[in-house]
């Protein structure tokens, strides 16, 4: 045992150079990976004195390809063969419906080669075991889909048998088949190598295949195998970051087990521990910890990302004193923006095509494809198409504001296109967006097309840091399309746009993006994989969370975990046990390493620290007191000086200048009901003309069923106004009512589809309402019929003083004759036998306790009592327009037609109803007009809870 205080890949140079001082050539040294060959090299030019021929270096898997001269298949290439293999065995499946198991079959057979499992014993024994599963005795045979279910696992073991032999037959293979090939079929003597000695370092977890190899060159050749190893975890049988190590050291020779390191149980070092609330957060300290890094300790520095996704948030938060670092790890490209707008587009015609299918025996149906509009909203604000659109000027948003502005949920491609005629690169780009994409071949064209455009775009871009990234995802983009290309050439109308989509899943979710730089200079970005041989003396290692480090128990396979682990096969306790070991390794020689990990719980109990991390805290600590342990929780710095205060608006002259327009232009009883609920609101909404965004919605919301409703009430009844209404009237009325509410909706949706989901429910729910309002009628006239009496519309969305203006007159500033419009309309007047209503219909809910009051003051102060308010200026406005007795004012609610007429309850006392109402108008309106008077935030928070405005007061 001997304590490693150089690194191993060092250590492995040195002893290389020891072995062979003059004829380094006729050595070979094979590794676990690529990125372990760039740096072996690195150390042996450092300590090499003069020129010299060095030895070959492979990963373990080009030396494999290599010697059995096969193609290395990627996952498209294997899925389509395997498909093939499927298909002659007399399956029917599309090849969509194969993708969704295709991709597991493979892993599967990979898992199978890398260990040597006899495929026919374990094929034929899961059969087996699902037919007894399914073994029912005494009772029915089995059902059509359980044969089918045992047929599959039956064929299994054939299915594998054709499959490999297709690709040994044209010489190509998944990296498990050409390590089994080697294993069984390679059988090279010494002369056959032109190496005379051979080299294993690094390796830890070696499947039987990766064993079966190293015995196969051992028996007739020299070979050394070096290991990086530390007594901690090798000599402790409890430790599984050993247990691999373990069995190699039992099967080979005494003395052949190189090299045993003691730095983790006496090296110093310092362990940082940092629990940060969400993954921006690891992020944030990552680069703060990078920025205390000196020019000079870079290159001995590594950040190791366990969750990819958080590669591009590092690089755009990488600190400036970091001038050059490396990023070793791939890219997921199922993470990308252009994967994002694939998705886009495939989702925008799948749904098209999938609704003029259901639809195709529709009246509606005019066989045009339609598109959902939040599908083509998604391609509108889609970054590259925004930034595509800008070339044609600044008004680069205002087609697709108007377009999606529009209010409808489905359109037509000419309603697209008309949008964009003055945006001739917008166009050009769009025509292809909604051309032919009726089966996988056209979308391939498409997509070839518009990734070129959009490559085109970003080259020419000026600001070249913000689109090399993206040229590059373009680049990688149209290498996939175009093996596509060749594979659909080959499956012909195999294919659908669905299985297109399916597969273009498959692909990005396990392509990885190449980045090209410098290895060995800067900071080192990588994956935990990617650590395999290297070391460094500083390491910030984010996400050590369990469930990411080592990994859930979590991975799809048809071979079941009992199975599995009888026939040899990994389970995920032997994953566990590589990830321990990398850790581990990592740690046996680094000064500082930091270990930042997410505190925020997840739905499922995430924001645990990695067992990893309490096993230094609880087992290697005790062991090895030269460590120094730190364990932090991270919070961003709060600055209590920007405590949010209560918002209040001065009335500056700008502000008075605009109320003065309001006070010509008048004043709805709404507009004072809003300020009674809040000031700042009615700042917001009325002084600044604040609106909320007109977002277009696959299902109307309750302001458009209300006008709905509304307006097909004004329509029913404005022939019948001025006359008295009987029954018959009101039957007639019923014959048209779903019709005019039908036409209503349609104007009021901007004539998008009613006739399926939550928007037939909400016009069948309308037609209840109304049937319910008519025979309510009908029930009131025969009641005022009884006592001689008649019910007459004087009235339907009668606006006041239309013609004349209605003003008070109010003191502000010492003028006394400061003039404010008040303006309404009412939905209803009627006149029931003697008596006078104004009506408001109400669609939504109205308490009993809205409509009656004690105290006059409440109207201009309680937010409870708007509804009241709003009632009686309405009384009071046609009272004064006609010179008449205070009207009876009160509400009819659909959701309450049992309840009738709801009359508005007022405290009786000796002053008239109408000066009490006017007085309660003036106050509210000095306090509006007062310019000492701010405009205030409620202080009832009740108010806020549905305010489109409480995300700026941060309510």
């Amino acid at each position: 045992m001997e304590n490693i205080s150089k690194s191993f890949l060092e250590k492995v140079a040195r002893r290389l150079l020891q072995d062979y001082p003059e004829n380094m050539q006729q050595a070979c040294v094979i590794m676990p990976n690529r990125r372990a060959t760039v740096f072996l090299k690195r150390h042996l030019s450092a300590i090499l004195t003069k020129p010299a021929f060095g030895p070959s270096i492979f990963s373990i898997e080009d030396f494999v390809f290599d010697s059995v001269g096969f193609h290395e298949a990627d996952q498209l290439e294997l899925l389509w063969e395997l498909y093939e293999c499927y298909s002659k065995s007399g399956n029917t499946h599309l090849f969509e419906e194969f993708l969704k198991w295709g991709k597991v079959l493979l892993q599967d057979f990979e898992d199978v080669d890398m260990h040597l499992v006899d495929a026919n014993y374990l094929f034929n024994y899961l059969s087996e075991a699902k037919a007894i599963e399914l073994w029912n005795p005494g009772k029915s045979t089995l059902t059509e889909g359980q044969q089918r279910y045992l047929s599959f696992y039956r064929s299994l073991g054939e299915l594998y048998t054709q499959f490999t032999q297709r690709l040994l037959e044209k010489r190509i293979a998944y990296k498990g088949l050409a390590f089994r090939y080697f294993v069984e079929l390679v059988n090279k003597s010494a002369d056959e190598w032109k190496w005379k000695h051979f080299y294993f370092a690094g390796f830890n977890a070696l499947t039987p295949a990766e064993k079966g190899i190293i015995d196969s060159i051992e028996a007739t050749n020299t070979l050394t195998r070096l290991f990086d190893a530390d007594t901690y975890y090798v000599d402790d049988s409890r430790q599984e970051a050993g247990k691999y190590l373990r069995e190699i050291a039992r099967d080979i020779k005494p003395g052949k087990f190189e090299w045993v390191g003691n730095n983790l149980l006496e090296g110093s070092k310092n362990i940082n521990v940092i629990g940060v609330p969400h993954n921006t957060g690891q992020v944030i300290v990552a680069a703060s910890l990078l920025a205390e890094i000196k020019d000079a300790e870079a290159g001995n520095t590594a950040v190791v990302l366990n969750d990819e996704s958080l590669l591009i948030p590092l690089l755009n938060a990488m600190p400036d004193n970091i001038s050059h670092f490396n990023v070793t790890m791939g890219y997921p490209f199922s993470l990308t923006p252009v994967y994002g707008l694939m998705d886009i587009l495939l989702n925008l015609h799948l749904h098209a095509f999938e609704r003029k299918r259901k639809n195709s025996t529709a009246v509606e149906g005019s066989g045009k494809l339609r598109y959902y509009f939040r599908n083509v909203a998604s391609l509108l604000k889609h970054p590259y198409i925004i930034g595509f659109l800008a070339v044609d000027g600044d008004d680069k948003h205002e087609p697709v504001i108007s377009l999606l502005g529009s209010g409808k949920v489905f359109f037509e491609k000419d309603e697209i296109l008309n949008h964009f005629n003055n945006h001739l690169r917008g166009m050009e780009l769009l025509k292809m967006v909604f051309g032919d994409w009726s089966n996988a071949a056209n979308a391939i064209e498409n997509l070839l097309s518009i990734n070129r455009l959009l490559a085109e775009a970003k080259s020419a871009d000026k600001v070249k840091e913000t689109s090399n990234m993206d040229v590059e995802y373009l680049y990688q983009f149209n290498l996939i399309l175009n093996r596509l290309k060749l594979l659909t050439d080959r499956a012909g109308e195999e294919l659908s746009l669905r299985g297109l989509h399916q597969l273009l899943k498959n692909i990005a979710a396990g392509t990885q993006l190449p980045f090209v730089g410098e290895p060995l200079r800067g900071v080192q970005i990588m994956g935990m994989l990617e650590t395999r041989t290297l070391d460094f003396k500083n390491i910030i290692m984010l996400s050590v969370n369990e469930g990411v480090l080592p990994a859930g128990k979590h991975g799809n396979s048809f071979v079941p975990f009992d199975i599995r682990k009888e026939t040899g096969l990994p389970v995920h306790s032997d994953r566990d046990a590589v990830f321990a070991y990398h850790f581990y390794r990592l740690l046996q020689r680094c000064d500082n390493m930091h270990l930042i990990y997410n505190s925020t719980p997840g739905e499922l109990g995430g924001g645990e620290k990695s067992r990893f991390i309490l096993q230094i805290e609880h087992e290697l600590l005790k062991l090895n007191s030269r460590i120094n342990y730190f364990d932090q929780a991270y919070s961003p710095t709060v600055r209590f000086d920007q405590a949010v205060k209560e918002i209040s608006i001065a009335k500056t002259n700008d502000v008075q200048l605009r109320l003065a327009e309001m006070a010509q232009y008048g004043l709805s009883p709404t507009a004072l009901s809003t300020f009674v609920s809040c000031p700042l609101k009615f700042y917001f909404s009325y002084v600044l003309r604040i609106s909320e965004e007109d977002t277009t919605d696959d299902t109307m919301d309750a302001s458009t069923f209300g006008s709905g409703i509304h307006d097909a009430l004004k329509d029913l009844y404005e022939p019948y106004m001025k006359q008295p209404l009987t029954v018959a009237i009101i039957d007639a009325i019923a014959k048209e009512a779903n019709k005019a509410l039908h036409q209503n909706f349609l104007k009021a949706y901007k004539n998008n589809d009613l006739n399926y989901g939550k928007n037939l429910l909400m016009v069948k729910v309308a037609e209840s309402f109304l049937r319910r309002f008519l025979q309510m009628e009908k029930e009131q006239i025969h009641d005022l019929e009884r006592t001689m009496n008649l019910l007459t519309i004087t009235a339907i969305e009668h606006e006041f003083f239309k013609e004349q203006p209605w003003v008070l007159r109010i003191e502000i500033n010492g003028n006394q004759n400061f003039q404010v419009r008040l303006r309404g309309k009412a939905d209803r007047i009627d006149i029931a036998g003697n008596v006078v209503r104004v009506i408001d219909y109400k669609t939504g809910s109205v308490l009993p306790k809205e409509l009656k009051f004690d105290d006059w003051d409440q109207l201009s102060i309680d937010p409870e009592k708007g509804k009241s308010l709003q009632l009686l200026i309405y009384s009071y406005l046609n009272a004064r327009e006609n010179n008449t007795a205070f009207p009876e004012a009160g509400i009819i609610s659909f959701r309450h037609l049992n309840e009738g007429f709801m009359g508005v309850t007022m405290p009786v006392g000796p002053t008239p109803v109408i000066e009490e109402i006017e007085n309660q108008i003036r106050k509210l309106l000095q306090r509006i007009f007062d310019p000492a008077l701010p405009f205030n935030q409620t202080t009832d928070l009740k108010n806020c809870e549905y305010c489109p405005f409480k995300g700026i007061c941060n309510r």
